[in-house]
């Protein structure tokens, strides 16, 4: 589980087969870096390179400049429930037990079911990316037919960070464009 260089980590899992299914790295600077700022993580599995499709699994963070952070990575055999669990385990294992404050995913029920179970101490919150992405598909036809609708959604999503600015905005939003019946 651990290489010879103690400023690399790796950890790889196999099946009963003996065949590889899941990866885990993260090096010195990495896990340094995860001391210093892991209050919030997100965790991504949207990027597929590979021409099998595997997911290849990224832990990022800010750094105090404001520059995107790796704490780790991953190249995963699926994306079930007990893939991350077993990936999450491994994570916090490799950060000396510690878990993030606040983690930021996308919608996927697998990877809540794992953080609940691993991470349950954990804030568990959704990606803004994924939810304008699912929006986006569910207003399809307004993004459409209004030609400020894009422009105003986004303001209304990516501009306010209070609650209350949000939700009067987004009432806002639906009776200007008329979606109050849009579930």
């Amino acid at each position: 589980m651990q290489s010879d260089d103690p400023n690399f980590f790796y950890a790889i899992q196999v099946d009963n087969s003996d065949l590889i299914t899941n990866i885990f790295w993260a090096d010195g600077q990495m896990i340094a870096d995860y001391v210093y700022f892991r209050d919030v993580v997100c965790f991504d599995t949207t990027f597929r390179k590979n021409k099998e499709g595997r997911p290849f699994a990224l832990f990022v963070g800010v750094n105090h400049h404001k520059q995107t952070v790796i704490f780790g990575a991953a190249l995963l055999y699926d994306e079930t429930a007990q893939t991350f669990m077993w990936l999450f385990d491994t994570f916090a294992k490799t950060m000396h037990g510690k878990t993030p404050g606040t983690i930021l995913t996308d919608q996927d029920a697998a990877m809540a079911k794992a953080l609940a179970e691993k991470w349950p101490e954990t804030s568990h919150r959704l990606c803004i990316w994924h939810i304008y992405q699912n929006a986006a598909i569910h207003l399809s036809n307004a993004f459409s037919s209004f030609n400020m609708f894009a422009k105003d959604f986004s303001s209304c999503v990516y501009d306010l960070e209070e609650e209350e600015e949000f939700l009067v905005a987004w009432e806002e939003l639906f009776n200007k464009y008329n979606l109050q019946s849009n579930q």
